[in-house]
């Protein structure tokens, strides 16, 4: 297995940190405590880790090259933007459009879901420019 160029006991010891790890819930009330049943964690990092955000940086490595074509990305922490620009309001929905497809098809073959309730669009106009009425939608079922 070679991935980024981590190869060797390297990448053992990443695999066995992320490997076989459980997690469960507790809840506390007044007097009593509940546990959950332990589960096996199927994908991610563990919250709060210091490997966390490099790794999660590795995760999402390739993103960036998915909206290159069509936006400049901006990416900060585990936040993603992406500038589209256009004077040609068809061009500008287009490439919007099909950002948003492609963005979420590398998100499913990352077994990740796009959440489009957290996606929000931001129009900059120049004086002589005008505000381009815009309404997106995209359904990634």
């Amino acid at each position: 297995m070679y991935q980024y160029g981590i190869t060797g006991k390297r990448l053992e010891l990443i695999t066995s940190y992320l490997k076989d790890r459980n997690q469960r819930v507790i809840i506390t009330s007044r007097s009593k405590v509940y546990y959950s049943e332990w589960k096996t964690i199927q994908r991610g990092v563990p919250q709060g880790s210091v490997l966390g955000p490099r790794l999660f940086l590795i995760y999402i490595n390739d993103l960036p090259q998915t909206i290159k074509a069509l936006a400049d990305p901006v990416l900060f922490a585990d936040d993603t933007s992406m500038i589209v620009k256009s004077t040609e309001p068809g061009e500008f929905l287009h490439s919007l459009q099909n950002n948003i497809i492609n963005v979420d098809r590398w998100f499913k073959s990352y077994s990740l879901l796009l959440n489009m309730d957290k996606i929000h669009l931001l129009q900059f106009n120049t004086k002589i420019s005008q505000l381009m009425d815009l309404e997106v939608h995209y359904e990634n079922k």
